[in-house]
């Protein structure tokens, strides 16, 4: 009956909790499906948010880069350009400053105000981006940078490119990361969700969890993110924390471009918080109805129970009390398994102070509440568990008076065997427990005490040793017993002090004193000892008792001490010893010597009041970097005196450690070697200079050319040697004097240093003989106006004293690596070269190789004869139509220059232009263009033409006019300008000026203010060549400009090409964007004009649409048909 009933119930329990556990389950995977949308719609938000600052910032470093290209010679100009880009971002919170490193790794330029130069060629992304051509964009890991001093930061940089993808520098600025960090809002990611930016690289850029945000932490390849990223570039994931073993749900995304994925995760604890609260509640139902349940069937049990309980007492009564003088209980074990006292015998009573009626329904605790308890109860319920008696004993010492009691708990089973009473009986056995407990203590005292301890008889032989006395001296007590102790004595204690030991000893008196012992290996020690006489109860001396301490180690730091103190006073090095706060807190005297700070004036300050400034951060950094990962630094470093002198010093720097390998302090240990680095520098400017010139000599000279060597080969470019000789100097020498032959060559010294830029090597080989190293040199067409430049300067009269002297130079040339691979090829190559100018005559040059002779005798031929091209009336212009494509309209002409010379024949204009512009003629050419534009215009105005808009090209130099608009206001306008302005202004609009976005973006300022002034007399203003060069978006935006004309390579490539197709609608649309007109150039092919017409391009020309044409067949367009 009784099995029934707790199987029903059980069914009833079971069925409850299963109904349970299916429904909880189910609404758990509903609440993290809920969050799992939630996250992706936050990531979302972070990509975008992201993906938005870099790609300004990628905006920002390409505009940088492109006035790097045409401003790297000009420090100032790209300063200007640096402020201006950082202002067109509008404070944006997520960018610091913005840099500008060489291709050497220097950054010398940056829009952080009085930054000093610093190298970066140590960083990640340097590395990255100068050894990997193919790569244009890296964002490092955080990192300290000067971009932003005390910041967490990570620097965004962008390749700059030269011709053939040669490395020209890097483009920087300084990622906020806290800015990626305040995406994080509490209220939708919880206290403990994360969000986090991190590289593919492994490495974290930003993590956020709550409060608390990290740097920098590299994540392990195995991390789920990673396997996820190679499967799919979105989606999910779950795990525990890296940093806080917090389990979580987590959302990612990639952003490609950049090498970065945005990761958004929210705890498990924190989306289940709800379904925690509703769980609760469910178990806490369910919990209720189980007890109902079981108070139910217990209640039916306990009714069948009870008459076979009542049946079992007066047997357990019995057997109670037969246990006569000991103290007997009797236990009924609980149904929760407790124990509680049924009845008790009177020895039991008075054991616990308590009637047998008080005694009745206690616990074991309350009825004896002493310090056994937890084990008393152990023992009860070993006996119950294993149905065996158990003896134990028990110590009372809260009893009056204490006393120790031996316990035998037996338990007692019913008819069906189930044990339900447990009956205990205690005998007293305080007495002899005492005596036994005494001697183990003081035998563990003795033996665990950290003194040594030796015990001898009233004759002095050994009876025993502890442990502690065997590790000092290496004995065991085997070896010892029944020895005189004399075995331990050593000679190294003075005879006088044992003789006192003896006299104490036979007087049977005490004593106490160093002694020195011996060691069973025969090394002595040193101990403080104390010897006891032993008398036992009638007064007779039984034993001695010998208590020793060891010393040695006391003494041997006291020792060091001493002597380490002595060192530091007399040594020569300056010693300063800080603490981890960077405070001193001691320094020597050779310190004061070294400085002139004695140590009350330094205590308690910073090592930084001694900075000289002469080392960057970059070194302090390098510094405290090897001394955090290895515990030492040594090296070189400039310091300043108490009295402002810099000296330099050999610096060693240590760290010293706690017992368990903390540091605490840093000593310092350094050496005045100014003379010596004085010394050397003497030697070094011996070996490298030039005495006389202070130019490099050859040694420096040959070392810095293989030095370029090596970087041309890593970063394909062209290297130029020019190889100088004085005419005549010999002769020159010999009558006029040495004096005057060293000023010579002095002059010319200074004079080839003006003539070159400061990153070209110019040096003295020896005697009248110089040599220039040109690095980056691409364009070889325009060395020959540079070289005519420095023999013009060169041949400059020398006035000496009442004498006037007029040196000449010839020059050779040899290039790298057309003309040698090495230093010694190249110089013979260009001394070959040098020979045969010289049989040219003075103040001549020749290149080694022959076809740039010919090259080069063909541009000067070209220049001889442009000066001369106008006034023989060799120049002309012709006109190309404009046409609209949508109707065939002719909407303008473009005014072409062409030279046709009476010797050289038909000049390509793409090669005398750049000559013309070279040799100072594009301004009077120029001026010839605009009155004759100006001239035919209003020829065919006469005639009754109607005339479109002309466009007129102008190059750089031509910019740079200060007169130009001015002039061309006036020449345009005719002389309408004077007596009638509004029809003056009319005239001006007919005109519109080409200028090429590579011409305006080299004079950001200039163009600016010239394009301003051309449009307050109404004059146009088209790009020419728009995409071919790397200008400004946002700068050109901003200026007054009406038409954008698409290049002709683009053209070309069009419709084939799908990169042409895709530059020419990006020009398209930004010219629909900014209401400006679009042509295209060099339209030669009717699918070509198709495809132009069907993406909405309005204009354009080109053969195809009309070749350029005389005046005359020109105006013939412009009558009506």
């Amino acid at each position: 009956m009784q099995r029934a009933l707790f199987v029903a119930g059980a069914l009833f329990v079971a069925l409850l909790w299963s109904v349970l556990g299916v429904h909880l389950a189910g609404d758990r995977a509903r609440e993290l499906q809920r969050a799992q949308e939630r996250l992706d719609a936050l990531v979302g938000g972070y990509e975008a948010g992201t993906r938005s600052a870099l790609t300004l910032a990628e905006f920002a470093l390409r505009d940088i880069a492109h006035e790097y290209r045409d401003y790297r010679e000009r420090p100032r100009q790209m300063r200007e350009a640096l402020a201006r880009i950082k202002e067109s971002t509008g404070g944006n919170p997520a960018f610091f400053d913005f840099a500008v490193a060489d291709a050497a790794g220097e950054v010398a330029l940056s829009t952080r105000p009085d930054s000093p130069p610093f190298a970066i060629r140590d960083r990640d992304y340097f590395q990255f981006l100068a050894g990997r051509p193919e790569a244009t964009r890296f964002v490092s890991r955080p990192l300290a940078s000067r971009l932003a001093p005390g910041r967490q930061t990570a620097v965004f940089a962008r390749r700059i490119a030269g011709d053939g993808n040669i490395l020209l520098g890097l483009a920087l600025v300084g990622l906020n990361l806290d800015f990626f960090g305040d995406f994080y809002r509490p209220d939708e990611l919880g206290h403990k969700g994360v969000l986090a930016l991190i590289g593919r690289d492994q490495g974290m850029r930003a993590y956020r969890t709550g409060e608390r945000i990290d740097y920098g932490a590299v994540l392990s390849s195995q991390e789920q993110l990673f396997h996820r990223l190679a499967e799919a570039p979105a989606g999910h994931f779950a795990q525990m924390g890296p940093q806080d073993s917090v389990r979580r749900f987590y959302s990612y995304r990639t952003l490609d471009e950049f090498d970065l994925v945005v990761v958004a995760g929210m705890a498990e604890s924190e989306i289940l918080t709800s379904y925690h609260r509703r769980r609760l509640a469910y178990v806490l139902g369910a919990l209720l109805l189980t007890l109902l349940a079981a108070l139910g069937t217990r209640a039916l049990h306990l009714r069948l129970h009870g008459i076979r309980r009542a049946q079992d007492a007066a047997h357990y009564a019995r057997l109670l009390f037969e246990a006569g003088d000991d103290a007997a209980g009797f236990y009924r074990v609980t149904e929760d398994g407790d124990f509680v006292i049924e009845d008790a015998n009177p020895a039991f009573a008075r054991i616990a102070g308590l009637t047998r009626g008080e005694l009745r329904g206690k616990t074991p605790d309350a009825a004896i509440p002493d310090e056994n308890g937890a084990f008393r109860r152990q023992m009860l319920e070993r006996a119950v568990a294993s149905g065996e008696a158990q003896t134990y004993s028990v110590q009372q010492n809260t009893a009056q008076p204490p006393r120790s009691l031996l316990v035998k708990a037996t338990p007692i089973a019913d008819r069906d065997g189930v044990i339900r009473h447990v009956a205990t009986f205690a005998v007293d056995i305080t007495g002899h427990r005492a005596g036994e407990a005494r001697q183990r203590l003081y035998a563990r005292v003795v033996e665990q005490t950290a003194s040594a301890i030796v015990v001898t008889d009233g004759r002095g032989d050994i009876e025993y040793i502890n442990t502690a006395f065997e590790k000092l001296s290496g004995y065991a007590l085997a070896e010892v017993r029944g020895q005189n102790p004399r075995l331990f004595r050593s000679e190294q204690t003075p005879p006088e002090r044992i003789a006192q030991l003896r006299a104490a000893i036979a007087r049977g008196d005490d004593w106490q004193g160093e002694l020195y012992n011996r060691r069973k290996d025969g090394t002595a020690y040193r101990v403080q000892a104390t010897i006891t006489a032993i008398r036992n109860e009638a007064g007779t001396l039984t034993h001695y008792l010998a208590v020793e301490e060891d010393i040695g180690e006391r003494y041997a730091s006291d020792e060091q001490r001493r002597l380490l103190t002595q060192i530091l006073e007399q040594t020569g090095e300056g010693v300063m010893i800080t603490d981890m706060q960077d405070r001193i807190v001691g320094v020597n005297p050779a310190f004061t010597v070294l400085t002139g700070y004695a140590a009350d004036e330094v205590i308690g300050r910073s090592p930084k009041m001694l900075s000289s400034g002469l080392q960057g951060r970059t070194f302090y950094q390098g510094m405290w970097r090897a001394l955090l990962d290895t515990g030492h630094w040594s090296g070189e470093i400039w310091n300043r005196r108490k009295d402002g002198r810099f000296y330099a010093e050999w610096l060693a720097i240590g760290a010293v450690r706690d017992e368990r390998g903390r540091p605490t302090h840093y000593v310092a240990t350094f050496s005045d070697i100014t003379a010596q680095r004085r010394s050397s520098e003497r030697r070094d400017r011996l070996n490298n200079y030039d005495g006389l010139t202070d130019l490099p000599n050859r040694n420096l000279f040959l070392d810095r050319f293989r030095h370029a060597i090596d970087r041309a080969e890593r970063e394909p470019g062209r290297l130029c040697l020019l190889l100088i000789d004085l005419d005549a100097f010999r002769a020159l020498n010999d009558s006029a004097g040495h004096d005057t032959g060293d000023l010579l060559l002095i002059e010319t010294a200074r004079r080839i240093r003006r003539g070159m830029r400061r990153a070209d090597t110019v040096s003295r080989l020896g005697g009248d003989q110089f040599a220039v190293l040109i690095e980056d040199q691409r364009d070889a067409e325009r060395l020959p106006a540079s070289v005519e430049r420095l023999l013009g300067t060169l041949a400059r009269p020398l006035a000496h004293g009442e004498h006037e002297y007029r040196p000449s130079a010839c020059i050779g040339i040899a290039l790298y690596p057309v003309d040698g691979l090495d230093p010694d090829a190249l110089l013979r190559s260009a001394g070959d070269a040098m020979r045969q100018a010289k049989a040219l005559g003075p103040n001549s040059y020749q290149y080694a190789n022959a076809a740039m002779n010919h090259s080069a005798r063909e541009r000067l031929a070209i220049e001889r004869h442009l000066r001369h091209a106008l006034e023989r009336g060799e120049l002309s212009i012709l006109w190309q139509p404009q046409i609209e494509l949508a109707s065939g309209r002719l909407t303008g002409l473009e005014a072409l220059l062409r030279w046709h010379s009476a010797a050289l024949g038909e000049i390509e204009p793409a090669r005398f232009i750049p000559i013309a512009e070279e040799a100072g003629l594009m301004i009077p050419i120029g001026y010839w263009v605009l009155q004759e534009i100006g001239t035919q215009s209003e020829r065919w105005r006469t005639e009754g033409l109607a005339v479109p808009r002309i466009g007129i090209n102008f190059s750089a130099q031509q910019l740079r006019d200060a007169n130009l608009a001015e002039a061309l206001s006036a020449t345009l306008s005719g002389q309408e300008t004077a007596d009638e302005p509004s029809a003056a202004a009319g005239a001006a609009r007919r005109f519109a000026l080409e200028i090429t976005e590579g011409a305006l973006a080299r004079q950001p300022e200039e163009s600016a203010a010239l394009c301003a002034a051309l449009r307050r007399s109404g004059i146009g203003i088209a790009i020419d060549d728009f995409g071919a060069s790397f200008a400004s978006l946002a700068w050109l935006a901003r200026l007054p400009i009406d038409t954008l004309k698409i290049e002709r390579g683009c053209v070309a490539a069009l419709p084939g090409d799908a990169q042409a197709c895709a530059a020419a609608r990006a020009i398209i649309a930004m010219g629909r964007a900014l209401g400006l007109a679009v042509l295209a150039k060099g339209v030669e092919r009717p699918a070509q004009a198709d495809w132009l017409r069907a993406a909405g391009c309005e204009q354009a020309q080109g053969w195809l649409l009309g070749r350029e044409l005389p005046a005359a067949e020109a105006g013939a367009l412009l009558r009506p048909a």
